[in-house]
């Protein structure tokens, strides 16, 4: 699966979230998102195609945890530059059945889903 190419919404797993925007601005405040340590791999910010998928690893490793819906790349864009502060990489359905998927670099994922943004927002006239 390339998750570049993933429909939205993407998950994630937080201590706490919060999210305002206005016509030009998404602004996200978190605390606390599910890190991923494996042995022999980077630390990285947990991230989920799926609801299903969120819930069951925030109850295996964070049941005070809560699930979070990011439906716009521009949402995505905005929690990567957020969860940079916490770990360089990002890893898709860390837990899942079938292995998570590689980690990605954020400032890869951040440029993919801005690009992303910028190309779905209406030009004016």
């Amino acid at each position: 699966m390339d998750v570049l190419d993933s429909k939205l919404p993407l998950f994630v797993v937080c201590r706490a979230f919060s999210k305002g925007h206005d016509e030009t601005n998404v602004a996200i405040s978190m605390v606390g998102p599910l890190i991923v340590a494996a042995p022999g791999a980077p630390r990285a910010v947990a991230m989920f195609t799926d609801r299903a998928g969120a819930e069951r690893s925030r109850d295996a490793h964070a049941p005070t945890h809560g699930v979070f819906e990011l439906s716009a790349p521009m949402d995505v864009a905005a929690f990567l530059w957020m969860a940079e502060r916490h770990a360089p990489w990002v890893v898709f359905e860390p837990g899942s059945p079938n292995g998570p998927v590689r980690p990605i670099e954020i400032g890869r994922l951040i440029s993919h889903f801005e690009t992303r943004a910028r190309s779905e927002t209406p030009q004016a006239d």
